[in-house]
């Protein structure tokens, strides 16, 4: 699924759910059931030195790393089922986006995913505790696993395209935040989650939204 199908998928949802009425009375599994929506940015912190030697060490010799942008836009959409009062689960589809590198080289790059920020996307299954603090606001934490895929491009100095490979992997991955609940059905959330790649640890900071039928 492409970024933009992603998206109007999200926005889709959010308009249904701000729109729709309430078609639970209160019991039954539906009561429990939410749908989460975010959208953030998301930073691994790696910088052109960094990269610049990791490309060195890899044996990519004649190149020259010109940039590294490694803030992206990211975002997500899933949905969550409380099992206990102050316990929930949560399946939803993650995109953190990719790291950029720009650089230059008088040679072909095929091995990029020894080299390449990782960075990826995919699906993430989490368990969530909620702390309430008062009767509209809590605190929360949580702690799940990120099954990521990711299409690696680096560009050349010139703009032309340079060296693709793939990388996946299932990782751990883990935030906190604060939700505050503005209706009976809609919570504002912000949270902060960070994901542990093998070599690239990314910090999520996001805003969300649950809203329950």
């Amino acid at each position: 699924m492409t970024r933009s199908n992603l998206a109007l998928t999200l926005g889709s949802i959010l308009l249904f759910s701000l729109a729709a009425p309430t078609f639970a009375d209160g019991s039954g599994w539906l009561s429990n059931t939410y749908v989460a929506a975010n959208i953030g940015r998301a930073s691994s912190g790696v910088s052109v030195d960094a990269v610049q030697a990791r490309f060195n060490n890899s044996g990519i010799t004649n190149t020259t790393i010109n940039t590294v942008e490694d803030s992206r836009t990211g975002f997500g959409l899933g949905v969550g089922y409380e099992i206990l009062p102050r316990w929930a689960v949560e399946l939803a589809y993650f995109d953190l986006g990719q790291v950029d590198v720009d650089f230059t080289s008088s040679q072909a790059i095929n091995n990029l995913e020894d080299v390449h920020p990782e960075s990826g996307e995919g699906f993430t299954f989490s368990a969530l505790y909620k702390q309430p603090i008062d009767s509209e606001t809590h605190a929360r934490v949580r702690l799940g696993l990120f099954n990521w895929k990711a299409d690696y491009s680096t560009t050349q100095g010139n703009g032309s395209m340079d060296g693709t490979d793939s990388d996946s992997g299932t990782d751990l991955y883990w935030g906190g935040g604060i939700g505050h609940q503005m209706t009976e059905q809609l919570t504002l959330i912000v949270e902060v989650q960070r994901f542990k790649f093998e070599r690239d640890d990314t910090t999520y900071i996001n805003l969300g939204t649950e809203w329950r039928f």
